[in-house]
């Protein structure tokens, strides 16, 4: 078979492949004109919830399942889509479904040729799940900002790698700027520092670093408008492979009005020790100084404790007895600070960690008697203290304890919103990736596997549907729930969004637990789930990569996991894959392929060969056809058969035949002008091309631009073309035709024209396909078929080419059929416009002996 046998073989098989595309889509589509419904496939009936798209066709307008407050909206749009205009091809809106329950959905439209008037596609995507997940993540944004407004603190996010600096809006309102006011940077930062803290906030940053450990410091900074703030500021350091640092996370509060308590309590202390032991007041004036001293400390929010040089207890405000409620008994005045500690440790209020109970009480009582700087400190196992410590000058200690345990939890809320899934509390797609580079790294070093196992529901959508999405959300929390229950304590289990999962088998992961899992998976899920007290089925189709059989690292081995489920889904539901090299050989030749294309369409590496077509007696030329090259710069010359599955499949091929167009016409112009005769050119139109929007208008445009006469223009078209959609077709090929050029039936004979549609369309000629023309000798059965093609064309009053001459056999059989016209290599072979112009000039005269033999 030729090569453009080829190709127009596989145009067809792409126009089929469309169709059932279309046929199966999983996406709601809908043509309407006049807001009335003229088609919807099942996807959309079943999207609105009725039972036959034939439904949809009985609505009084497409506004019954358009939301009211979005009919407005999309009236606008189509108006201003007819009006000409170029509103953005997609927009979201939400639709009524049949039960009068409501849906968001993104719409992307087109304006199409339906029953010879112009009409709106419509195709829509399923979007509710998205907009739910904004709108909880917006609300939940939202308190945790009022949480940080109120409690005047923010957080803070340092990435080392990028030298970015991320600030929440109530550190913008700590540094006295207005939120977002500028993208924050350290330099920014390290300038509202008060100077003389700079160096200690970086030597505790530095100390951080250098022991892995988290820091808290409390500093002064400066506000733009010369008022000086002081702020508590935490953090923790997340480190790379290598060991060096890679982000900092932390918080940072306004501890002004604490410091300001804490400076006149400590003023007031200071003041009354001087009273009692120096100057030896009578008791009447120690007893009021300590009834004022208890009312001071009585009025501060934190809790307060004066301890003596003896390490007894003076006195504590009521604060911090709820602090130390576990406690409350023996903290009475006179109970020795070791007393405290020891209870501490028997009743679990602090947790001596891998000290023995001798060794961590000896190590707080050095810590009481030589205080250090504020730190944090867990109190048994629900609540955080912040604690600051000052010796006084008489030997003894005074400590301010602060109950943080609300902003820690803040702080783990933060850090649990960025790892995990707030449906089903698996990681999520973020924590996922940190985690299967860990996994990867620590397989690396002990030279073992990880298996990633990506897996996706089966029927989600339509238990979603049927269920409503509460139903929806439980189905994918029971199904979390035994996907934990089939892995190891060692394994990662991850919600990547929708109904989409991913698996990690660590270290003793082989290619045969791979498979057992998944097997297991397979068949837990054919056991139905209950959902409000109903029976559903659900299955999954799994995809797996092994590490480092299939891949080094995270993103090639997740490509490949997605590329194993694809193939997974293909060979039917409830399946699994292992990835096989092939399948990434076959995705990168057709993008590499693709993208050359691309890029041959920028580089102007494609050509136009010439192909003169003559009467039947081989000696006038009656038209020439224009066929199309490419020349790579590395493999040479290509036919179409080499390139044009994938520029169909990616749609570059509208482009390139517009190229074609537009190249063909400029050189029948400069042939008009040249002295050659005027004859027809012929050009080739693709499936797609024939079925675009602007096609007439691109044609009618090319025409004015370079000013031929459009009778030397033909327009080939297939078979199977022009039978795909009869009544577009007639439309489209009236809308040609007035602009006068011709057509032509391509591959005439290998598709299922119905005679009573041909006479309608407006084409002057059929050219048979090559197939058959080779084929032909005297004794041939196709010259019967031959026979029959050249009197139909004749009985419509029509011009017959036949394609592919290659030998004075078929040519001879041909002119005894009466065929008009004739083309193929027997004559001459396909050649670029300039040589084509010197075949003109050279060519014999008169005829050859073997055209002669021919036609005799």
């Amino acid at each position: 078979m030729t090569a453009e046998a080829c190709r127009d073989c596989s145009l067809a098989g792409s126009e089929q492949r469309f169709r059932n595309l279309v046929q199966s889509s999983i996406q709601g589509i809908v043509i309407h004109r006049n807001d009335k419904v003229l088609l919807a496939n099942q996807a959309m009936a079943d999207m609105l919830g009725y039972d036959d798209p034939e439904e949809l066709r009985q609505l009084n307008s497409i506004d019954e399942y358009v939301h009211p407050s979005d009919i407005a909206r999309t009236r606008t749009y189509r108006s201003a889509r007819l009006s000409g205009q170029k509103p953005p091809n997609d927009y979201e809106i939400r639709i009524v479904r049949r039960d009068r329950s409501s849906c968001w959905v993104n719409c992307r439209v087109m304006i199409v040729d339906w029953d010879e008037n112009p009409a709106f596609q419509a195709v829509f995507f399923d979007i509710t799940e998205r907009k739910e997940t904004e709108a909880a993540l917006r609300e939940s944004e939202a308190r945790l900002a009022t949480a940080q407004r109120i409690a005047h603190l923010g957080n803070w996010l340092r990435d080392y790698r990028t030298g970015t600096l991320e600030w929440s809006d109530e550190v913008f309102r700590i540094f006295g700027f207005e939120p977002k006011a500028f993208e924050p940077t350290k330099e920014i930062f390290s300038s509202a520092v008060h100077p003389d803290d700079r160096e200690e906030d970086a030597a505790e940053l530095q100390r951080a670093i250098e022991t892995h450990t988290p820091y808290s410091i409390d500093h002064r900074i400066i506000r733009p408008d010369g008022e000086v703030r002081w702020v508590h500021q935490s953090g923790e350091i997340d480190y790379d492979q290598n060991g060096m640092p890679a982000r900092t996370f932390g918080t940072i509060q306004d501890i002004t009005e604490r410091k300001l308590a804490e400076k006149q309590t400590l003023a007031l202390i200071k003041e009354r020790e001087h009273e009692a032991y120096t100057r030896q007041l009578a008791e009447r004036e120690r007893d009021e100084a300590m009834e004022r001293l208890t009312e001071a400390i009585e009025s501060i929010s934190e809790g307060f404790a004066i301890w003596g040089a003896d390490a007894r207890l003076v006195m504590c405000n009521s604060k911090y007895l709820e602090v130390f409620r576990d406690l409350s008994d023996i903290l009475v005045p006179g109970v020795h600070f070791e007393r405290f500690l020891e209870t501490a440790v028997d009743r679990g209020v602090y947790d001596p960690g891998e000290l023995s109970v001798d060794e961590f009480i000896q190590s707080r009582l050095d810590e009481h008697c030589n205080p250090a700087g504020p730190f944090e400190r867990r109190v048994g196992d629900d609540r955080w203290v912040r604690i600051s410590k000052h010796r006084t000058d008489s030997g003894g200690v005074v400590g301010i304890w602060t109950d943080i345990t609300e902003r820690k939890e803040a702080e783990e809320t933060i850090r649990d919103l960025a790892v995990k899934d707030a449906l089903t509390g698996l990681v999520n797609r973020n924590g996922f990736q940190d985690c299967l580079a860990d996994a990867i790294e620590t397989a690396r070093e002990i030279q073992s596997r990880v298996a990633l196992l990506f897996l996706d529901l089966d029927r989600f959508k339509q238990v979603n549907d049927e269920t409503g999405h509460p139903g929806g959300d439980a189905l994918l929390k029971q199904v979390a729930r035994r996907f934990v229950s089939l892995t190891r304590d060692s394994d990662i289990v991850a919600r990547l969004g929708g109904d989409e999962f991913a698996i990690i088998l660590t270290t003793t992961a082989t290619i045969d637990t791979a498979r057992q899992l998944a097997k297991r998976i397979n068949d837990s899920l054919a056991q139905p789930f209950s959902i409000d007290g109903r029976d559903i089925s659900s299955g999954t189709s799994i995809g797996i990569s092994i590490f480092p059989d299939d891949d080094t690292n995270a993103d090639g081995l997740i490509r490949k996991a997605d590329m194993a489920l694809y193939q997974a889904k293909n060979r039917g539901r409830g399946t699994y894959q292992l990835y096989d090299k092939r399948m990434h050989s076959a995705v990168r030749q057709t993008r590499a392929l693709e993208n050359e294309l691309r890029s041959a369409l920028l580089s102007h590496e494609f050509v136009l060969h010439y192909q003169p077509q003559f009467d039947i007696t081989g000696v006038e030329v009656i038209g020439i056809e224009a066929l199309l090259r490419w020349q790579h710069p590395d493999r040479g010359l290509l036919s179409p058969a080499d390139f044009i599955d994938v520029a169909e499949s990616s749609g570059l091929i509208v482009d390139i035949g517009k190229w074609v167009v537009a190249e063909a016409c400029a050189q029948i112009k400069q042939w008009s002008g040249g002295g050659l005769p005027e004859v027809r050119v012929a050009v080739n139109l693709s499936a797609r091309q024939f079925r675009s929007e602007d096609l007439v208008e691109t044609i009618q445009a090319v025409l004015v631009d370079t000013g031929i006469d459009p009778r030397l223009l033909e327009l080939e078209i297939t078979e199977s073309m022009v039978m795909h959609d009869i009544e577009q077709t007639t439309v489209r090929l009236s809308q040609l035709s007035q602009l006068g050029l011709d057509i032509a039936i391509d591959d005439f004979g290998t598709g299922y024209s119905s005679l009573a549609y041909l006479k309608q369309f407006p084409v002057q000629r059929l050219k048979i396909d090559r197939l058959f023309t080779g084929l032909l000798d005297a004794a041939s059965q196709d010259t019967a078929i031959v026979d029959a093609i050249i009197r139909l064309g004749h009985s419509l009053g029509l011009k017959v080419t036949a394609e592919g001459v290659e030998t004075s056999e078929q040519l001879a059989v041909l002119r005894n059929l009466g065929c008009d016209e004739v083309q193929g290599y027997f004559f001459v072979e396909p050649m670029q416009a300039d040589a084509l112009e010197n075949w003109f000039e050279a060519r014999p005269q008169p005829l050859s002996t073997e055209l002669l033999d021919a036609m005799t």
